[in-house]
């Protein structure tokens, strides 16, 4: 798997609709016995196309029957993320990326920015660590799919059918920047320069990578977070394992409660070794896939207005 696979999978699965498989939906129905609360586990990405809507109305089923809903982040502070960022991602006065690769490595990534329509300019490449570099290199790559958005992604479309229930987060902005930054440099840019070199080949896995997510295939997936796992142990550990665990510890204090929860997760977190689904089953809990209706639903999603200015 090359870098650029690794990076596009934890930017789709992590931070994080998808045209289901024939018959299953990605949505498990958690139970545990003696306690009287109930999760729906949502599976989901943050981009998405308009030809995934209408959802199928298993979605409106296990919407309607929700009191609370959970979010990875829920609704979340752009001015914080700036800051997160700008402190996590960037050297000090005193470094630059150059000292860290090499002012011939710098140039060649330097050069595939510019050619490939980044607005980054080398200044500012020259002070950001190569995690944050990583999201914009797939960024790059994300861009040229023109139909995938954002405002088409589940997160998106969720909070807008939230109505009255409350929105809550599971984790935030810091904890999710803390486990990029936490990658070594090194690691990280190993992956970054094997994707600039190999540009051909990225756009390919980025396919691949798109019509496994678009299947709802959790073999695939599983099979994709294994390859992580293997050949970058350090990545994995850190963007999955470590949250996994945290997520499963909110979620089982959940179960507590008499309430049903609407708990909306990167699709990557059910799958793979020390996935959430097998975690909750460690601990004694009954996990169920739900089966598509076959029915198109209430639920979609719509662009943004665009703004109309005042004539002048």
């Amino acid at each position: 798997m090359s870098g650029l696979k690794k990076v596009l999978l934890m930017l789709f699965l992590l931070l994080a609709a998808i045209t289901f498989a024939a018959d299953k939906a990605l949505i498990w129905e958690v139970t545990k016995t003696g306690q009287p609360g109930k999760i729906y586990l949502v599976g989901s990405i943050h981009l998405g196309r308009a030809d995934w809507y209408p959802l199928d109305s298993v979605y409106d089923r296990v919407l309607k029957e929700s009191q609370e809903m959970y979010f990875e982040i829920f609704e979340p502070d752009m001015t914080a993320l700036a800051m997160t960022i700008s402190s996590k991602g960037m050297y000090p006065p005193d470094k630059n990326l150059s000292d860290v690769i090499g002012k011939v490595q710098f140039a060649e990534l330097a050069r595939f920015f510019a050619d490939n329509g980044s607005k980054v300019p080398p200044f500012m490449l020259e002070k950001m660590r190569p995690w944050l570099i990583s999201i914009e290199l797939a960024g790059i790559y994300i861009r040229k799919e023109k139909s995938l958005k954002s405002y088409y992604g589940l997160e998106k479309v969720f909070t807008a059918h939230k109505g009255t229930r409350q929105g809550h987060s599971l984790e935030s902005i810091d904890s999710q920047m803390n486990a990029m930054a936490s990658i070594p440099d090194e690691v990280m840019i190993a992956s970054i320069m094997k994707s600039v070199r190999e540009p051909e080949k990225a756009k390919r896995e980025l396919g691949a990578t798109l019509a496994s997510l678009s299947s709802g295939d959790i073999a695939k997936l599983a099979e994709m977070c294994g390859e992580i796992a293997a050949e970058t142990p350090q990545i994995y550990q850190k963007l999955f394992v470590d949250r996994n665990i945290d997520i499963v510890k909110k979620l089982l204090v959940l179960l507590k409660e008499k309430k049903v929860y609407f708990v909306l997760v990167g699709a990557g977190h059910f799958a793979g070794k020390d996935n959430i689904r097998d975690l909750l089953a460690g601990d004694g809990c009954r996990i169920v896939q739900l089966e598509k209706t076959g029915r198109k639903g209430s639920i979609t999603a719509s662009r943004p207005e665009k703004q109309v200015l005042p004539a002048q």
